[in-house]
């Protein structure tokens, strides 16, 4: 029992490198040009089971749509789905489906349930650690689809969606694209919650399988619960899904935008830099005219001819790179940077239990910090405590109110 357990989790890390490698193989530079759809369940996987339908019912007729309103808005963009009909697609298919289409954004739709029929509302998912009771079963109840496949065992390295040890293995895993992730379940949920005015269960994290090897962002959103009977019938019906599908869309939307626009500053700044380096014209020096003397009059013989005044030659002048500069009192600090959106995050404290969440608004995004101090070393010496509670967490520096680089702000000192 001991060697098959020991065999068991050898195997799972092999699968955890190879999935790094995978997801570190992905080009997330440039806009938004295709986006990934899937659908959760499907076939002989109905998903969560309400009063009336299945939760593969509900979800895909919301992908289908969605995938409408993002080709009618955006045609330049390739919408690729996991399934347009009832048909049962395996977890790792979606995935390397998603990866092999180079897909810019995925985004998985799901509907939710619990035993208590009264729980209600919408939660969006990144992938991230079990950093809750909740957020595991959520994780336990979407990754119980592998089961219905076929070898499951061998396919997932005998991962066992049922076992709680089993998602130790998503301590280790780094989620390469965690403020994009972020940005966009943060989006999505804001909509939701704004369009079809539902309870804010908020944006969390989760071991989901389905996030876990696409090379892209990726979030995966609960629209609603199906074993709460009126927002079943809400989701089932027509206006109910117009609401769903117009939310997420909208979300997909601000993204975009966001995405599109650092992108192409991007290329601007690439741009500009090439033009500088190898761009650069030559200033001729002025060819000098020869100056005709005037003929001298008879009456003009005794005058003296004013001194030609001679212009000094113009230089051009190197732009000065601007000093870095630090004043005593006006001091740069460093801090542990546990998360960051182009939206506020409702209820900030709990990225990083307990530690006290700073918030900070800079080049248009909103920073969330921990462990805050002048001393750099002190910063230092926190980061791995912090780490095994958030481990993309970094160190970051601020000075004046916006982020810098930690090697400036030390020049400050």
């Amino acid at each position: 029992m001991i060697i098959k357990y020991g065999v068991t989790i050898i195997s799972m890390f092999i699968f955890i490198l190879v999935s790094i490698h995978q997801a570190e193989g992905q080009n997330e530079s440039g806009e938004l040009k295709c986006v990934f759809l899937d659908a959760g369940h499907g076939g002989k996987d109905p998903g969560a089971i309400g009063l009336k339908t299945y939760e593969k019912h509900i979800v895909l007729p919301i992908v289908l749509k969605l995938g409408k309103m993002i080709k009618e808005n955006y045609p330049d963009v390739k919408v690729v789905y996991s399934r347009q009909k009832d048909v049962a697609v395996d977890l790792k298919v979606r995935t390397k489906m998603a990866n092999t289409c180079k897909a810019d954004l995925f985004i998985s739709v799901h509907a939710n349930a619990v035993a208590n029929r009264t729980v209600s509302g919408l939660e969006t998912y990144i992938l991230g650690t079990n950093d809750s009771e909740h957020n595991l079963q959520v994780a336990m109840k979407e990754n119980s689809v592998i089961r219905y496949e076929d070898n499951y065992d061998t396919e997932y390295a005998g991962f066992d969606p049922s076992r709680a040890e089993s998602y130790i293995m998503f301590n280790f895993l780094r989620n390469m694209h965690l403020d994009q992730s972020l940005d966009i379940a943060s989006a999505i949920q804001k909509n939701l919650v704004k369009i079809t005015q539902r309870k804010d269960r908020e944006v969390r994290q989760g071991p989901l399988w389905v996030l876990k090897d696409v090379a892209m962002p990726s979030t995966l959103v609960e629209v609603g619960y199906i074993s709460n009977p009126a927002e079943e019938s809400f989701m089932m019906s027509a206006a109910g899904q117009d609401k769903i599908v117009r939310a997420i869309f909208k979300g997909f939307q601000e993204y975009k935008v966001n995405v599109d626009k650092i992108a192409k500053e991007k290329q601007l700044a690439i741009a500009r830099k090439e033009k500088e380096a190898g761009g650069k014209e030559k200033v001729e020096a002025p060819v000098a005219q020869p100056v005709s003397k005037p003929e001298k009059k008879p009456e003009q013989a005794n005058v003296k001819k004013p001194e030609q005044q001679q212009t000094p030659p113009t230089r051009l002048n190197k732009p000065q790179q601007a000093e870095i500069t630090g004043t005593a009192g006006n001091r740069p600090f460093y801090a542990i940077q546990v998360a960051s959106a182009s939206a506020k995050i409702q209820n900030s404290s709990r990225l990083c239990a307990g530690e006290k969440v700073y918030e900070l608004s800079s080049g248009g995004r909103f920073r969330y910090y921990v462990s805050q101090s002048e001393d750099y070393d002190e910063v230092r010496k926190n980061l791995q405590k912090i780490k095994n509670k958030v481990r993309d967490c970094f160190i970051i520096a601020v000075h004046k109110g916006k982020v810098i680089p930690v090697a400036d702000a030390r020049k400050l000192k």
